[in-house]
């Protein structure tokens, strides 16, 4: 099945989850991501495969002129609401396939995705079409989950994280990351490489499952949790069972 459609439809399914995500409505981590980018007040921001449109909101707030766009047209439609909400006359989602924007080349001063890769099965293209809007000078921020060093572990998470949202495809590692940026002749200056800790509970509150897939990720976990590897990467605390996640943010100039 094309995963542009299965992306698209697991998002209209879950759009509402996603928006109500603690994660998602966690605007200290929008502040780190907006400084870590270098966007400034003068600034038109692009923010692809933007889903609620949290973060163009958050920048909205602080920058001249933002667009978002996303596949999903649950997504944006949810997005327009929160602009409508807040009065802001700067920003404007757009619902198209990312892997072709529709918007002209050289258009921003500021290109980014926020943790999105991850569901993107022709990467290099989306970030190709991020290189082309962006102007000559301008910056380009990405940030996204990443594989584990060990395989073993990786492969399980992986396999995890399929059954916790059909849209997962594959996580890239950090080397594959900085090689698009290479690829693109995009000069790196910044990267940052951290671990988040997630509640597995709102985790998978966050997506939609079909019956089966929540018996295989209680089957997994249960698995899981007796493997000395992999439950180093799950933790308790206070009775709450946390989801240790690598994580990866670069940014860099065309």
């Amino acid at each position: 099945m094309n995963q542009s459609f299965v992306v698209k439809e697991q998002f209209n399914k879950q759009a509402g989850n996603f928006d109500n995500w603690s994660l998602t409505q966690n605007e200290k981590i929008y502040q780190s991501l907006y400084n870590f980018f270098g966007v400034e007040p003068q600034d038109r921001l692009l923010d692809v495969a933007c889903g609620t449109g949290a973060f163009s909101v958050y920048a909205a707030q602080r920058t001249k002129d933002v667009w978002g766009v996303d596949i999903s047209e649950g997504m944006i439609g949810i997005a327009e609401e929160h602009v409508k909400q807040r009065g802001l006359q700067n920003t404007t989602f757009l619902c198209c396939d990312v892997q072709e924007i529709p918007l002209p080349p050289g258009s921003f001063d500021c290109v980014v995705s926020k943790s999105a890769f991850h569901h993107m099965r022709e990467y290099k293209r989306i970030f190709a079409e991020m290189v082309k809007c962006c102007k000559k000078g301008g910056r380009l921020g990405l940030h996204d989950v990443i594989l584990y060093d060990d395989e073993e572990v990786d492969g399980f998470f992986e396999e995890l994280e399929m059954a916790v949202d059909a849209s997962h495809h594959f996580s890239l590692s950090a080397a594959q990351i900085v090689e698009l940026y290479r690829e693109n002749n995009i000069a790196i200056y910044r990267v940052y490489e951290a671990i988040s800790e997630l509640n597995f509970h709102e985790y998978l509150n966050h997506a939609v499952q079909s019956e089966e897939d929540k018996k295989k990720i209680e089957r997994m976990l249960n698995m899981g949790l007796k493997d000395k590897k992999i439950s180093s990467w799950l933790v308790q605390k206070n009775g709450v069972l946390y989801w240790r996640r690598k994580t990866f943010t670069v940014a860099g100039r065309k």
